[in-house]
This record gives C-alpha cells, sequence and structure tokens, in this order.
C-alpha cells in the first residue's frame, strides 16, 4: 500500500471548491439513456408555472428526465441551475445559498465567499440562540 505525499492532498479551498461544483453539477447520464419525448413536452408546457412537482417510486427516472430537461434548457440559453441537495439544505441559509449559487452562478471565489457567509450566518444564529437562552434563564431566575 503506497502512502500518499502531502502534496497530493486537498487544501481546504481545493476540497470546499470540489465539494461546491459537485453540488451544483448535473449526475452525468449513461449514453443508452432512454429519451422520453412526452414527458420533455409536458415540462415545456409546464415553463410559465413557478413550481413543478414531479412525484414517482425510486427508479422511474425522475433524476434522469431533470438531466435531460436541464441540458435542453441550457442548449437553449434559458437560464436553469442545478443543485443537489442533502440533509444539510435542511437548514434555510444553507438551501438558499446553494440555491442562488446554482441560479445565480458568479466565479469561483464568489461561491466561495459564499459558503463563508453560510458559515458566518449559521454562526450568527448560534449565537443568537445563546443569548436568547441566557436572556430567558435570567428572566426565570429572577421570577420575571
Amino acid at each position: 500500500m503506497a502512502l500518499e505525499s502531502p502534496h497530493s492532498l486537498l487544501s481546504g479551498e481545493q476540497l470546499a471548491r470540489t465539494l461546491l461544483f459537485a453540488k451544483l453539477a448535473p449526475p452525468v447520464l449513461r449514453r443508452d439513456a432512454i429519451g422520453r419525448e412526452r414527458l420533455m413536452q409536458l415540462l415545456e408546457r409546464a415553463l410559465p408555472a413557478k413550481l413543478l412537482f414531479i412525484h414517482a417510486p425510486a427508479g422511474y427516472g425522475k433524476t434522469t428526465l431533470m438531466v435531460q430537461w436541464y441540458k435542453q434548457l441550457r442548449e437553449a440559453g434559458e437560464g436553469a441551475g442545478w443543485i443537489n441537495l442533502d440533509e444539510r439544505d435542511n437548514d434555510p441559509v444553507t438551501l438558499l445559498a446553494g440555491l442562488q449559487l446554482a441560479l445565480l452562478p458568479g466565479s469561483e471565489h464568489e461561491a466561495l465567499d459564499a459558503l463563508g457567509v453560510i458559515d458566518t450566518e449559521r454562526r450568527a444564529k448560534a449565537a443568537m440562540a445563546i443569548c436568547s437562552t441566557r436572556r430567558r434563564r435570567r428572566r426565570s431566575r429572577r421570577g420575571g
């Protein structure tokens, strides 16, 4: 088993950039993915809608369809973004920052700065929650 040299490890910024772009990149489709023309036409007709909900059991091709539509929109010059969601996106600040990055892409540095803002926002929220809890404790001790 070969040991990795220190030069082969990613720096913190490189790792953050890699993770960010993986989050904002659609999955790669297999070459033999089936095109769903009827469903694509339905999606095109739904473009004026503010929200589109797609529901089907696992393995029915939702992601494949969305990747195909995303590519079609981008090729047509339409604004389209992609974000791979996970459990961390349950936090509204994180979700909104990710959506902003997906829909309003900037330079790499702006994207990494946005990740810093997310952390700052979380720290601020945590500090506010701690202060709020301390105030409540003091009031309850004083009886008021």
